[in-house]
């Protein structure tokens, strides 16, 4: 059997969804490329969890389509 190798890790959950750690190193990059420097890994994770949050509570909140009128 060959030696393992880790691919990619939770680094957290939040309800039913997963944060992996290549997400945190993608927004890395991404921030290194954009601005020259990039957040640590501890504020790019909370930056994650906080849109999580955001895009959830804009899910929930959305109101019923209005009703047809006239049938």
């Amino acid at each position: 059997m060959g030696a393992q190798e880790i691919v990619d890790r939770i680094v957290a959950r939040v309800e039913n969804d997963i944060i992996l750690l290549s997400d945190i190193r993608a927004l890395s990059r991404y921030q290194l490329f954009l601005d020259g420097k990039s957040e640590t890994d501890a504020q790019i994770l909370e930056r994650l969890i906080d849109q999580w949050i955001v895009r959830t509570e804009a899910s929930v909140s959305r109101f019923p389509a209005a009703l047809r009128r006239g049938h």
